[in-house]
């Protein structure tokens, strides 16, 4: 671009290439606004732009590169239950010992849960079996 097609408050800065980024000359304080579409990624240095230069909210999912975040960029409890996907945590992905009887829902484990011989008799508390819940004959003189 020539000095010939600026427009008169803009100003030319050449980056040393053949890429040059337009600016609006703002006010008599020195500051300048880069034209719209001034600057390109091609116009920065590898780390020049600090978190603190940007404005909030001013990266989104779109400007994340895919797979570019992974377990090293995620916070602590930064990812809640509200946040899984539905049936995205199964057994596999539970931690040995992580549900005991606290994380069991009142009334969740039924007959049809419980293996053949899995209830032994120091389970049953004294006096919760009726003579109701005895089959005529099972138990003998003995």
């Amino acid at each position: 671009m020539s000095n010939a097609a600026l427009k008169a408050d803009h100003v030319l800065f050449h980056n040393g290439t053949t890429d040059a980024v337009r600016a609006t000359a703002t006010d008599q304080s020195g500051k300048i606004s880069i034209v719209a579409g001034g600057v390109t990624s091609g116009h920065l240095a590898a780390g020049s732009v600090k978190n603190a230069a940007l404005g909030a909210d001013c990266v989104d999912g779109t400007e994340i590169a895919d797979s570019a975040i992974n377990t090293e960029h995620v916070t602590n409890a930064s990812v809640t239950g509200a946040k899984l996907a539905a049936d995205c945590v199964d057994s596999t992905k539970l931690a040995d010992g992580a549900v005991n009887t606290e994380h069991v829902i009142d009334d969740s484990i039924t007959s049809a849960k419980l293996s053949a011989g899995s209830v032994a008799t120091a389970a049953l508390q004294d006096n919760s079996v009726t003579s109701g819940k005895i089959a005529a004959g099972a138990v003998g003189a003995n």
